[in-house]
């Protein structure tokens, strides 16, 4: 996994140094800035720009990076790391559209994991939830604590937490702990 992730670093720092690969043979290879762009439908600024090129089985665009056998990045990235530079590690680019095709930089922001997948919760876009709908409506934990944002913890998978729980169920164990050698 590794080996490709360098790969693409190294596409990204070799284009965006200004080295572009030519072909051995036959016309001269497109620029990538117009490779990638001629596969949006731009319209107009507010709108979602469709990506019109190859998709992945999970709705996203891809875009190889160097032809046929290059390796591939998201196209929502590569129209971010084409706009505004280079994506920071730990962060993801994240869709304010909410639509998977749309290469508009104006809809395209910068989050980490927890924000995409808060996004994600919040408007209701897991399509396979980890667990059922009404459990996002409930306002408290079955203890009473508030589910806020001071409170809550968020799994990977998107289920919440009540951290006032967590808290007292490490006291509890704790106490247990120190009242009984076994359990040490």
């Amino acid at each position: 996994m590794a080996g490709k992730r360098a790969t693409k670093v190294e596409a990204w720092r070799t284009y965006l140094s200004g080295t572009v690969a030519r072909a051995k043979h036959g016309p001269p290879r497109l620029d990538l800035r117009e490779r990638f762009w001629s596969k949006v439908q731009a319209c107009e600024a507010d709108k979602c720009w469709p990506w019109i090129g190859v998709r992945m089985h999970t709705g996203y665009g891809a875009f190889s990076l160097g032809g046929e056998r290059g390796p591939i990045e998201l196209a929502h990235r590569a129209a971010w790391i084409l706009t505004h530079g280079t994506v920071p590690d730990g962060m993801y680019v994240l869709h304010r559209c909410d639509n998977r095709l749309c290469q508009n930089p104006a809809h395209l922001f910068l989050g980490t994991h927890l924000d995409n997948i808060r996004d994600m919760v919040e408007k209701g876009r897991n399509v396979n939830p980890p667990y059922p709908y009404w459990q996002s409506e409930k306002t408290h934990c079955p203890h009473g604590h508030p589910y806020d944002s001071n409170n809550t913890r968020y799994s990977p998978n998107g289920k919440r937490y009540c951290r006032e729980c967590n808290r007292l169920n490490a006291a509890r164990i704790r106490q247990a702990r120190q009242e009984s050698p076994s359990l040490r």
